[in-house]
């Protein structure tokens, strides 16, 4: 099984001039995978869809199809209707941050410590509650943090944190939690640098990451994203990973970064069973061989391309303007959910807050 990965609503890392707070008007990244074992057969069915619709494009990009939404519409019927393993990761891009701040700063892994469904409610419930009320300070002050790292950059953030949880309703369950957690990791921090532990900073933030040309990368949606698909990849094949390939789209600055993000999964070994990942399987047992190709030339990563850069436009308009959504778009995001297995790990993952996940599960056209 080949298994093709393109991505779309990419805006660099999320420690840039423009991450915060509107990350450049792209809000939702969005990274699709589907497994093909026959491209030439898919060849043939994409030729029929495109004759259906007078397409006469020489490359499918979802970009050039939005005023074509019959024809996403038969690619997602035709991709569930084939019976093959499909995976798409969709990212709010400030709820992502949201926990990074919990899970470096508030509820960091502990070694030893197995992860359960509770920690991972509480985890949950802080980053909901960030998302959901925390002022921009609170997301420009940590990607400040990430992109000039210091003793005095984490100061500040953490100084952003707390000032936002003491402004909170003192009634709210989660902002005493938030306070406390907050003041805590604040107190440990200075705790290391009164011991001389020059970089204690470091163990507060997101690591970096280097890519193409020495150009430093922090909290990358691709990295992140990959790593997830390749672990649900994972359980969907049951461990067995030796004749797979991943063929991901062409990436000029962060294909080494990618690849790093594949080992370092693969490495997790028994560590993996300490952290609580539902529909996915971190334990590599085998490797899957990755590959990066041009779209041009690979009909499988642009059938990769029209599924996720739809679920990236769907979401984006769901919770920006729901009026523009066309009842073809509700259509062909609700065939999309209603074929998700989390038993398999296929389908759509959405990486967002509760309510979002709520609203985007349940609501009817």
């Amino acid at each position: 099984m080949n298994y093709f990965i393109d991505e779309c609503g990419h805006s660099g890392d999320l420690a840039r001039n423009s991450a915060a707070p509107d990350f450049g008007d792209q809000p939702i990244f969005t990274l699709a995978a589907i497994g093909i074992a026959d491209e030439l057969a898919l060849q043939k069915e994409i030729e029929k869809l495109k004759a259906r619709h007078n397409v006469r494009l020489a490359e499918l990009k979802s970009s050039k199809l939005i005023d074509r939404p019959g024809l996403t519409l038969d690619v997602a019927r035709m991709v569930c209707a084939a019976n093959v393993p499909w995976f798409i990761e969709v990212m709010d891009k400030k709820f992502t941050i949201a926990t990074y701040i919990v899970s470096f700063q508030l509820l960091p892994p502990i070694r030893g410590f197995i992860e359960d469904q509770r920690s991972h409610f509480i985890k949950n419930v802080l980053a909901d509650y960030i998302f959901d009320r925390a002022p921009d300070r609170v997301y420009t002050a940590f990607v400040d943090a990430c992109r000039a790292p210091s003793n005095a950059s984490l100061h500040d953030q953490l100084d952003a944190l707390i000032e936002f949880a003491e402004s909170s309703p003192p009634e709210d369950v989660q902002s005493i939690a938030l306070l406390q957690l907050a003041k805590d990791t604040f107190d440990a921090y200075r705790s290391s640098v009164k011991d001389g532990e020059e970089d204690a900073h470091k163990r507060y933030l997101p690591p970096l990451d280097k890519g193409k040309h020495g150009k430093q990368v922090w909290m990358l949606p691709n990295q992140t994203a990959f790593t997830n698909i390749y672990a649900r990849i994972n359980l969907c094949e049951g461990g067995h990973l030796s004749s797979v390939q991943l063929i991901h789209d062409e990436q000029h600055q962060f294909d080494e970064v990618i690849r790093t993000s594949k080992s370092n999964a693969e490495s997790l070994q028994d560590l993996a069973a300490q952290v609580l990942t539902p529909h996915s399987d971190f334990r590599f047992r085998e490797s899957a061989f990755l590959a990066f190709s041009k779209s041009s030339v690979s009909l499988g990563l642009q059938v990769a391309d029209v599924l996720a850069g739809f679920c990236m436009r769907y979401a984006k308009d769901f919770f920006e303007d729901r009026d523009r959504l066309s009842p073809t778009a509700h259509a062909t995001y609700d065939l999309l959910r209603r074929h998700t297995n989390p038993m398999t790990g296929t389908g759509v993952n959405l990486v967002m807050s509760t309510e979002q996940h709520r609203e985007l599960s349940l609501f009817v056209s």
